[in-house]
């Protein structure tokens, strides 16, 4: 097995969040083993308001992470992908690959800088059940 990957919130099950305990015991045990892992974080930012984990708390069982910028961040379009340079800096080229292009991008990222501003704090005092988010082990 070469990678292991965690969506959360999981959108396929109306937005469930993956259980936190679970993540941190797949986490140590692909660790362990020597299996990356990778977390399908494009709604992050929604799972840190509702479950009071942060993202960097999420962040920090994987080797990368995917954030939406248009889910969460109002953006057109775009994503951010963040991992250890040695993963991330031969992507170069497969990202341009698929269109992506940074000269094209900035007003993605302007957009989404404004609306990720106190993002945490404007969806922190929503409750997980008003919005369909509630645990989910996988």
């Amino acid at each position: 097995m070469g990678a292991i990957s965690i969506e959360s919130p999981i959108r396929r099950l109306r937005g469930e969040l993956f259980d936190y305990a679970e993540m941190q015991r797949i986490s140590a045990l692909a660790r362990e083993k020597g299996i990356g892992l990778h977390l399908d974080g494009a709604r992050l930012f929604m799972a840190s308001a509702f479950s009071g984990i942060s993202p960097a708390g999420y962040a920090s069982l994987f080797d990368t992470v995917y954030i939406s910028l248009w889910k969460c961040f109002n953006a057109m379009n775009g994503a951010v992908l963040a991992g250890p340079a040695k993963v991330i800096d031969g992507l170069f080229h497969v990202r341009r690959m698929f269109g992506g292009a940074l000269w094209s991008a900035w007003p993605f990222a302007a957009v989404a800088r404004h609306y990720a501003e106190g993002f945490l704090d404007r969806y922190a005092p929503r409750r997980p059940r008003q919005r369909g988010f509630r645990p989910c082990v996988a």
